[in-house]
């Protein structure tokens, strides 16, 4: 797992994203612009797809039927892409539910010494065993007397899981984050990049919310509750199935439409 010094990792070689959410799965690829120079000009969309699988691949966010996953990545790859994807160098966003996170503020320390802090500060907040997990972190800031670090621990049965999935799927993994890591990333090319921002990534059955500020992000959390439950309610409210509810949905969202108002109040 790697956090730090990656904010412009794809400039080396091309490499593509995967997402792995309840019962579906994304891709994308981007490339750099032509001068990186230019702020005008930003990375570019070359390909992208979506492809759902059975939720029965994953439990607890373990992948224990890898096969499925993969199956339904080929199909994308080989009939469902917009555009191409032109490497099997990948990077993994997890989900941020299936981490531990946490902002800490530390003595300056040599980095020997700032491992082991990071290890004992670590120990005190997560309530697995430290041999369980993978933990990273990245500083941050620093001052004349402290240093502000952002710790991330993932658990490794979910982490060697998808490592299995890619080996199956004849994948190189450069990287694997939380998905608000990837969401930060992407905010920072952005015109407000220097502002700070709450950004909230809506899953299927949970959304992810952080708060991101200065090309960092500072905290994170969850909130039980996604897109299923939103598809759920337009479907109770307005008497329609859960295909039709969610093809509402997507389709009006709560902008405004005939059915804004009924969409608002199932909401």
């Amino acid at each position: 797992m790697k956090m730090a010094k990656i904010s412009n990792f794809y400039h080396d070689k091309p490499l593509f994203g995967l997402d792995i959410g309840h019962s579906s799965l994304k891709v994308m690829q981007l490339a750099e612009p032509a001068d990186p120079a230019l702020k005008e000009q930003k990375p570019r969309v070359v390909g992208y797809g979506y492809a759902n699988f059975d939720e029965s691949a994953q439990k607890d966010g373990v992948v224990v039927k890898p096969e499925i996953i993969a199956k339904a990545a080929h199909d994308l790859f080989k009939n469902n892409l917009i555009g191409d994807i032109t490497t099997r160098r990948v990077a993994i966003a997890m989900p941020a539910y299936r981490t531990f996170t946490r902002a800490l503020k530390l003595p300056n320390l040599q980095f020997k010494e700032l491992q082991e802090a990071v290890e004992l500060e670590a120990e005190q907040y997560i309530s697995m065993p430290l041999e369980d997990l993978y933990l990273d972190y990245e500083i941050i800031r620093q001052t004349a007397d402290s240093t502000e670090l952002f710790v991330v621990a993932i658990p490794r049965k979910i982490v060697d899981s998808y490592l299995n999935l890619a080996e199956i799927m004849d994948l190189e993994i450069v990287l694997i984050e939380p998905t608000l890591s990837s969401s930060g990333r992407l905010f920072s090319i952005g015109h407000n990049s220097e502002d700070a921002a709450f950004i909230v990534d809506f899953g299927s059955v949970s959304s992810d919310i952080s708060i991101y500020d200065k090309r960092h992000t500072l905290v994170t959390g969850t909130v039980q509750g996604g897109g299923v439950n939103y598809t759920e309610a337009i479907m109770k409210k307005l008497g329609v199935t859960a295909q039709e509810a969610g093809l509402i949905k997507t389709r009006y969202g709560l902008g405004v439409s005939k059915r804004q108002n009924e969409i608002r109040q199932a909401l």
